[in-house]
Parts: structure tokens; sequence; C-alpha cells
């Protein structure tokens, strides 16, 4: 795995929020994500897109 894809604790942390929440946002769909074995990825682009809005709408809301 590359550089180009991140794990979820990677992703709670630039979220600011809990792994299980990490996982539950992306069941809902709401970034793209890859099954490696067992382990979600998401690609590094697509989650940082996702990542910009979900901190505005915490900082506004």
């Amino acid at each position: 795995m590359t550089a180009e894809f991140i794990k979820v604790p990677e992703m709670a942390l630039l979220l600011r929020v809990s792994r299980p929440t990490v996982r539950k946002l992306i069941r809902a769909g709401a970034f793209p994500t890859h099954l490696v074995g067992n382990h979600n990825r998401a690609r590094r682009s697509d989650f940082m897109g996702f990542q910009q809005e979900f901190l505005k709408g915490q900082a506004g809301g």
C-alpha cells in the first residue's frame, strides 16, 4: 500500500473523531473506500475532499 491511500486511524486523526465514527461514515458512503483484506482504505485525494467539507460543517455548526 502506498502513500496514495489512507487508513482508518489516520482518517480519524485528520477528522478529529474516533475510529468507530470513521467506520460509520464509511458505511454511510460518505466517501469511496476500498477493502484490502478486511481493512478499509481511502484514496487520499477522495478523503481530503471529504475532510474539507466535514471540517467546514463542524466549524459552522
